[in-house]
């Protein structure tokens, strides 16, 4: 399985929301977490989008095939104000 970037934050998370005092239960709903978002990864499709920075609309209805992709068209087309979504769609 592969390990995403986001789990200590996701642990500081836990350890904040809920009070956890003890950090490794927090790692243990962390690492709980994180096999809940891998099997929604694999079992549908991932696109992404630009979302408007500041009124949090869609930029466009145009659907990315990766997250680089939708970065380059941020560059490319100088949009500042644009962040990029992930949207998971069913098979």
């Amino acid at each position: 399985m592969t390990k995403f970037e986001f789990l200590p934050d996701l642990e500081d998370i836990i350890v904040e929301t809920f009070n956890v005092l003890d950090n490794r239960y927090a790692s243990d709903m962390a690492r709980e977490v994180e096999k809940s978002v891998y099997a929604a990864i694999k079992e549908n499709e991932i696109r992404y989008l630009l979302i408007d920075g500041e009124t949090g609309q869609l930029e466009s209805r145009r659907l990315f095939e990766s997250y680089q992709e939708a970065l380059d068209d941020i560059k490319d087309m100088n949009l500042t104000h644009c962040i990029v979504g992930t949207l998971i769609l069913e098979r």
